[in-house]
């Protein structure tokens, strides 16, 4: 065994001792291994040997030296274990003498044992027994608490009994049919306590009109305090009672409306309940029986029946103090109480009770007849809403109640004025007002707004212009508005509202009442009448000014602006047109004149004298200027001359122009010349010289024919110098009839005439025969006519001399629009000449003016510049532009470029020109198509129709029709080859009335449309459409827009939209709305989307929808219904409820109308159809023709 190995194992023994008790003897493996591996195991053996051997010696050792000590120990525990066996027997000894003496005291014990458990049995019976008489003496004593109305004291009883006492008692069977009688106990208690609390609710009903009427008289005396502070200080007059600043302003007010002198309610039953109820745990229960009650009581308050038939308000204003006593006492419990009667509960009740309370108001007060009472009843009912307001109440529905007795009372003040005003016309003379002393005077300008005239005579008595119809009627205005806003006094928070009201009443009854009664007198034959008409009219034109001030003096003051009345624009036109009717008298009256006149045109001689009916004529316009027409302002007189003598001398060329008079010779002109003479001395004399150019045509008209040069006509220069007002087309009238006797028989010199004359009308020929009449004057600034043309009939040749007065030589008119009476006039200036268009129609101004321009670019683009030189210059020329630019007062063609294809005439001077010249100018460019060409080819012809219409609608909340018209379009694409004409008809009304009258038939065609409106594509052919309603045109080549039509008549409106929406309280508003589709049942609408608007403050929304989708759409504040599809004759409905936020919303919902959107194909709103299309082209091809109709929503609005 090598050292290595000894080392190791001596190691080990020395860790295994100190190790022993974990025998720690890992490491004598490896040692065994190392030993087994190298084959030394008897040596192994040897050594461990010798190891045990010398521990053996070592234990020897150690065991001698310890042994004495060892055996002295055994000697003592012997000695011990012999004492302990004599203590024992000691002990034995001892119990045995104590077991002998306890027997004894045991006895004793059980004998006291047995007496302690009887006095225990007897003293448990004795406090049973007064425990059970305790519990029977608290139940008696809970129907005595009852009895004493204690009936909190009574259910703290039954719990104590039923918490502490019965539980002691509960094993015998009267405690436990006690306890089981405990819940009925309680049910008495409620049932007393609820008996009294309907008793304190009759008693309470009993006495709310007491308590509202104390309340509203209350209410009356703050009004009455306040009214006083106003007048101090005017700018307090906006601010309404109740509000803030009139709290702090006005004195503190300690008054009990529920406990005074007059009325005590005593709410200690309401509050006994209330605590009796919570403390039985049904605190719910006891709420909704109250609300029950409270409910029903509201709905017997509701149910009081009075009438207004007999001017008897005390049932009305009785019905109010209910009303208002019961929301006071709801509004006490609302504050004296906690967690039960809420506002929103109370709001609740009071939105529920105000629709009835508006509708029994609104039915009442259609029995009341008499604006006094009606004033009685507008204070009852605004001091009724100012103390349902003052206690916290919404009375915003009672806004719309308010306005509506408001506009009852202005219709009944309208009526009473209408009344008075008629009876005050019916004894009215007509004559200017007579005054006789200073106070008479003063009473005259108080009412009227009269200032001094110094043409009035300053002494006693004195004539006042107008008649005394018009102070009257200016008393009955000031009194109507003072009646007015004595009404709407008190609520300044209706001021902007009633101030509008107020406006618009007066001018309605100004409109309607005054101005619509002397309009109809316009009707009368007698001149004076109608004199004094118009200067009443000027009058009340003036005293609208005045109204205008009253109203802005008696409006809110913080309101400013200006207030216009259109009555004023209304009486100034009843002015005109009672001037008109002045006009229609007096031309009537020289009508019956010139019937008189007896006109011979071929005499032998020549009269010296002017004709005797102008003489009587003259004397009658003399006679009545002076007389009749004295009050009249000048400028009316002289246009009333002018007027008349237009109207004679336009009636004098009709007479020489006209068809029976087949001659006419130098003898009959130089009469005629007599007669003219004589007028023009007679119209120089008046105050306007430039009368007499009225009578500026006749006298043209004698010099030409009495002219020894009538071929000087034809020199531009020398026409418009001394013959611009005479057309060609007259001319060649006048020198037609131009025959004294056979040309073989006249002396030379007439001979010469004659020819010249003949000449004259060849060359002007071809001028005569293009356009009879135009509407367009081109005119330079000292008023002569250069070009004229009348297009229509219902225009004289005067008109240019009515204008040249009206604005050339009036230095005030700055206006390019001027209309006098029914006639138009637009009129451009440009360099030196006026370019005027004139027209008896509604025409787009816009529009109007484009077409002056362009004129004048045309113009221009031919002559280098557009003055007066270049028109004298191009006289023909211009003629014939204007005959292809308009076409029966429509614009055509205006396009320079396109009238240069066929208009190819330099721009050259005119001069005299033989007839081979004359023909080369060509009057219509046939054919001449700049919108087409005519190579196009196609191998499929085809031609699709459009109808397309945008039906748009505004209906108001009752269900009224307050706009519904259709704005259409047909578009056309036309693939068509060549050049073809294509026609096609339209149902439109004018065209089925001439079919009608060309048939013979009698009855009216129910399918009738009639367009209001229409524009038309310049390839339209629009004399072919004037004359027969056939629209006839050659078609640009693609798609373009071919007609463009109104209609406001009889239209069929696609859908009807029947909205419910309620607000309930502050907290949702609900919805039902039902559409209904009225077209037919087989057609389908497409793409139907509407839009339903909701409050700003909307937090939640529940829908439900009979068809198609509905969903809420915050950003647009509504509900947006969609239905793809939607089938003719039937109705959907979309009913649902808004959930609003808790914010408070200062301003009321305004309620954006409900909007659609839509698409209906085969259906017209208008009815309009397309009744025939044919295409014709030389080469009478085959065509296919479509023809499409669809329908779509505009502005299609439904106010709810």
């Amino acid at each position: 065994m090598s050292a290595n190995d000894q080392q190791q194992l001596q190691n080990l023994v020395f860790s295994a001792e100190l190790n022993v008790e974990n025998e720690n003897l890992e490491q004598l493996g490896p040692i065994i291994k190392t030993i087994y591996d190298t084959d030394r195991q008897e040596t192994f053996l040897e050594q461990l040997a010798m190891f045990v051997r010398k521990k053996e010696g070592e234990i020897e050792r150690m065991c001698n030296s310890n042994y004495q000590e060892f055996i002295q120990s055994v000697d003592q525990l012997l000695k011990v274990r012999q004492g302990t066996v004599n203590l024992k027997n000691k002990i034995i000894d001892l119990n045995y003498d104590v077991q002998n003496s306890g027997k004894k005291v045991a006895s004793k014990k059980k004998e006291l044992i047995q007496t302690r458990r009887i006095q225990k049995n007897i003293d448990e019976a004795v406090e049973t027994l007064q425990l059970c008489l305790h519990v029977l003496d608290m139940a008696n004593r809970v129907n005595h608490l009852v009895e004493e109305r204690k009936y909190y004291s009574a259910l703290r009883t039954l719990e104590e009994l039923r918490t502490v006492h019965l539980r002691k008692a509960i094993q015998y069977e009267f405690a436990k049919h006690l306890q089981e009688s405990i819940p009925v106990m309680q049910h008495d208690v409620k049932n007393a306590v609820t008996k009294e609390m309907k008793e304190w609710l009759f008693k309470v009903r009993q006495v709310s009109g007491e308590v509202g009427k104390i309340a509203m008289e209350q209410m009356k005396l703050r009004q009455e305090r306040w009214k006083l502070k106003v007048a101090q200080n005017p700018d307090l007059r906006s601010v309404p009672v109740s509000s803030p600043i009139e709290m702090v302003m006005n004195e503190e007010n300690e008054f009990n409306i529920v406990n005074n002198d007059q009325v005590h309610i005593d709410f200690k039953p309401l509050y006994q309940c209330l605590h009796i109820y919570e403390e039985l745990g049904k605190r719910n229960e006891f709420k909704s029986n109250y609300e029950e009650d409270r409910r029903s009581q509201a709905n017997l308050v509701l149910s009081q029946s009075f009438t207004l038939r007999e001017g008897n308000e005390k049932g009305f204003e009785s019905f109010l103090q209910d009303i208002v006593g019961f929301f006071v006492v709801e509004y006490v419990i609302v504050h004296s109480t906690q967690n039960f009667r809420s506002q929103t509960e109370v709001d609740n009740l009071w939105d529920s009770v105000i629709a009835k309370v508006v509708k029994i108001i609104t039915e009442s007060l259609d029995e009341c007849h008499d604006p006094k009472l009606f004033l009685q009843i507008k204070f009852s009912l605004f001091t009724f809403i100012q103390t349902l307001e003052d206690y916290g109440y919404n009375v915003h529905a009672f806004t719309d109640l308010i306005l509506t007795v408001f506009q009852r009372y202005s219709d009944m003040l309208k009526q009473r004025f209408l009344e008075d005003f008629l009876q005050t016309l019916l004894y009215d003379d007509y004559m200017p007002m007579p005054i006789s002393s200073p106070a008479e005077y003063e009473a005259v300008v108080d009412a009227c707004w009269f200032k001094e005239d110094h043409r009035i005579s300053q002494g006693y008595p004195r004539t006042l212009p107008f008649s005394q119809a018009y102070p009257s009627c200016c008393l009955d205005i000031k009194k109507f508005v003072d009646q007015y806003y004595t009404f709407a006094e008190g609520d300044s928070r209706q001021f902007s509202t009633v101030d509008d009201i107020a406006k618009q009443t007066l001018d309605n009854l100004l409109i309607e009442h005054v101005n619509g009664v002397l309009t109809s007198k316009l009707e009368s034959q007698n001149m004076s009448q109608i004199v004094q008409i118009i200067i009443n009219l000027e009058y009340f034109h003036d005293a609208c000014g005045e109204l205008e001030k009253l109203l802005k003096t008696k409006r809110s003051s913080h309101r400013g602006g200006q207030i216009k009345l259109k009555a004023a624009e209304e009486f100034r036109e009843t002015s005109k047109k009672a001037e008109k009717r002045i006009f229609e008298l007096v031309n009537s009256k020289i009508d019956d004149f010139l019937e008189l006149a007896d006109y011979d045109w071929v005499p032998n001689s020549v009269q010296v004298h002017p004709s005797f009916f102008l003489h009587d004529m003259v004397n009658y316009l003399t006679a009545v200027i002076s007389s009749t027409l004295y009050n009249l302002p000048m400028s009316i007189k002289i246009f009333i001359y002018f007027n008349a003598l237009s109207h004679l001398a336009s009636s004098l060329c009709n007479l020489i122009l006209s068809p029976s008079v087949k001659k006419i010779n130098a003898n009959g002109v130089a009469n005629l010349e007599v007669d003219v003479t004589f007028l023009e001395h007679f119209a120089r004399k008046l105050e306007d010289p430039n009368i007499a150019d009225a009578f500026l045509e006749l006298r043209q008209i004698v010099t030409l024919l009495q002219s020894d040069n009538v071929e000087e006509y034809l020199d531009p220069s020398t026409r418009n110098r001394k013959y611009s007002l005479l057309k060609p087309t007259d001319v060649i009238n006048l020198f037609d009839k131009w025959q004294d006797q056979p040309l073989l028989a006249m002396q030379p010199e007439e001979r010469v005439k004659k020819r010249a004359m003949e000449s004259v009308n060849e060359r002007i020929s071809t001028l005569s025969t293009m356009v009879k009449r135009t509407d367009c004057v081109s005119s330079n600034t000292k008023g002569e006519v250069l070009i004229s043309r009348l297009y229509r009939q219902d225009l004289k040749r005067s008109v240019a001399d009515i204008f040249r007065i009206q604005v050339i030589s009036n230095t005030d008119v700055r206006s390019p629009i001027i209309t006098l009476g029914s006639t138009s006039f637009f009129h451009v200036r440009h360099d030196n000449l006026y370019i005027v268009a004139v027209t008896k129609c509604n025409a787009n101004a816009a529009l109007v003016f484009e077409f002056c321009y362009r004129l004048v670019n045309i113009g221009k683009a031919y002559f280098g510049k557009f003055d007066e030189e270049a028109v004298k210059n191009n006289f023909v020329l211009i003629y014939e532009l204007l005959d292809e630019v308009l076409d029966f007062g429509y614009p055509q063609n205006s396009e320079t470029e396109t009238l240069k294809m066929y208009i190819t005439t330099e721009s050259v001077k005119s001069q005299r020109a033989v007839k081979e010249d004359s023909s080369k100018i060509t009057i219509q460019a046939t054919g001449a198509t700049s919108w087409r060409r005519s190579d196009i080819k196609y191998r499929k012809n085809e031609a699709f129709i459009d109808v397309i219409e945008s039906v748009n609608l505004l209906m108001s909340t009752k269900g009224t029709t307050l706009r519904a018209d259709v704005s259409g379009q047909i578009m056309m694409r036309a693939y068509l080859s060549g050049t073809p004409e294509c026609k096609f008809g339209l149902n439109d009304k004018l065209l089925l009335e001439k079919d009608t009258s060309h048939r013979g038939l009698s009855q009216k065609r129910t399918n009738a449309v009639e367009i209001d409106d229409c524009q038309f594509h310049q390839c339209v052919k629009l004399g072919k459409f004037d004359s027969d309603r056939t629209i006839s045109f050659v078609p640009p080549d693609g798609e373009f827009e071919l007609m463009r039509y109104r209609t406001t008549e009889n239209v069929n409106l696609p859908f009807r939209v029947h909205p419910v929406v309620n607000e309930i309280g502050k907290s949702r508003v609900e919805y039902r709305v039902t559409v209904k589709a009225n077209f037919s049942p087989k057609l389908i609408a497409n793409n139907v989307v509407i839009r339903i608007p909701t409050p700003l403050n909307t937090a939640n929304i529940n829908i439900h929808v009979d068809a198609g989708k509905a969903r809420y759409v915050p950003a647009e504040n509504s509900i947006v219904w969609k239905l793809s599809r939607f089938q003719g004759q039937s109705e959907e409905t979309l009913s649902g409820e808004a959930e609003l936020s808790s914010m408070t919303v200062k301003k009321a919902w305004s309620r954006p109308p409900i909007s659609m959107d839509f698409q209906v194909l085969m259906f017209t709103s208008s009815g309009l159809m397309v009744r025939f299309l044919k295409v014709f082209e030389k080469s009478n091809y085959t065509s296919v023709k479509w023809v499409r109709y669809m329908t779509k929503a505009g502005s299609y609005q439904i106010r709810f």
